[in-house]
């Protein structure tokens, strides 16, 4: 982590990144930061590594104009960037970057969009082509002059070549996304991701998706870590400095977010293979802790609740099992003879994972429940030791005699 911290590209990219925070985040008002982005230029030691590393000194541009709505637009341009480590072996190329920002004329609405042709990246491990990247989000200014909103991230498509194995992994139709709300006293934040195809030789995986949300964290203590970060963000520290300052301000206020009670629901964690869908689906509950909570961790785990529920076709198992066993049995396998043995190893994994209680088939769907209360986790409705199922043994008392 340290010798990350004090490579060139590392302290250039810390350096770029704090010279361009004052005209993203809330320390200025949103007139002020506008005014800033019409006179933005990195500084010299900044320019003197944007130009040792990329070759170009000023890659960044703005430009502003006043819309007869009265709305403002900001349009934003990154010149191609590439870059040669030639001791690593490492070759980046990117086509660039353009967007345009939207500034509502009540200054308290702000919609931006981007958009990037290629990425390509080439080292000692592996080749990546990332094609078709393109942001949006849209936020509003909320109580506690917090800004809310949501947004995404879209690429087309991922081409990974590992350079010790035969084989190409295409990753198509990627997208994060992310909304964070105001509800009360408290905020909801909430992620998903996608990927609509994974795909590897003749094989592939379908529909791979995430969506989690995380509500009841404070409010207050959110704005407070904004404050914080305002403060931090003045200082100017060097950039390890500033790293080892941000997670020391995270972990500081991320007690008192989720001191009165957090939760977490797994709404959606799944995957197709060759038509048969796996999906996890559940909740963490995390009750109010008081300070005597956080100073144990036993009384802290009392506090939690939790439920997920496992599910897998097993339809899928099957394709899995043959799938593995075609790549065993090579070319010119006979077809019976895989199908009768990629059965045999269905039913014997079947048995494994009834035997161990760790899955219990329903029709034909394997299914599996993980359950917490009161610092008792149960599997499938049978206890499971959090400390690996060893019980310490009771030292054996010696029968005293006596006295005669």
């Amino acid at each position: 982590m340290r010798e990350m911290q004090e490579s060139e590209l590392f302290q250039t990219y810390m350096g770029i990144m704090g010279e361009l925070s004052p005209l993203v985040s809330s320390e200025l008002a949103l007139e002020a930061k506008l005014e800033r982005i019409e006179k933005f230029d990195f500084s010299e030691p900044t320019q003197q590594r944007l130009k040792k590393l990329f070759g170009n000194a000023r890659p960044l541009h703005f430009s502003k104009q006043k819309l007869a709505d009265g709305d403002i637009a900001v349009d934003f341009k990154l010149d191609p960037l590439k870059y040669h480590d030639e001791p690593a072996a490492s070759l980046m190329n990117w086509s660039g970057m353009a967007g345009r920002a939207l500034v509502k004329s009540d200054m308290r609405r702000v919609t931006m969009t981007a958009s990037s042709d290629t990425l390509d990246m080439d080292n000692k491990e592996l080749t990546l082509k990332a094609t078709g990247l393109t942001m949006a989000s849209s936020q509003m200014k909320g109580p506690l002059d917090l800004w809310f909103g949501n947004g995404e991230a879209r690429v087309e498509q991922v081409t990974v070549t590992p350079k010790r194995l035969p084989m190409t992994v295409q990753l198509h139709a990627l997208r994060y996304g992310f909304d964070m709300q105001a509800k009360g006293k408290t905020v909801v934040i909430g992620y998903t991701g996608s990927i609509k195809a994974i795909k590897w030789g003749e094989d592939s995986v379908e529909d791979a998706n995430l969506a989690v949300r995380i509500s009841g964290l404070q409010l207050e203590a959110l704005a407070a870590m904004n404050k914080d970060a305002k403060a931090q963000a003045a200082k100017k520290q060097v950039p390890a400095a500033q790293l080892d300052a941000a997670l020391a301000m995270v972990m500081k206020h991320g007690v008192a977010m989720v001191k009165q009670g957090v939760v977490l629901d797994v709404d959606d964690i799944s995957a197709r293979y060759h038509g048969h869908k796996a999906q996890i689906k559940g909740q963490v509950k995390l009750a109010k802790l008081t300070d005597r909570d956080l100073q144990n961790f036993d009384r802290i785990m009392k506090k939690v609740q939790l439920r997920f529920d496992a599910s897998v076709p097993l339809g899928m198992v099957r394709e899995l099992s043959r799938t593995m066993m075609a790549k065993q049995g090579g070319e010119g396998v006979d077809k019976q003879q895989l199908d009768e043995a990629s059965e045999q190893m269905v039913r014997s994994g079947i048995d494994t994972l009834k035997q161990n209680n760790w899955a219990r088939l329903e029709g034909d769907v394997l299914r599996s429940t993980l359950v917490m209360n009161q610092g008792k986790l149960l599997l499938n409705g049978k206890p499971l030791s959090l400390s690996g199922g060893k019980k310490s043994a009771k030292p054996k008392q010696t029968a005293k005699r006596a006295k005669g």
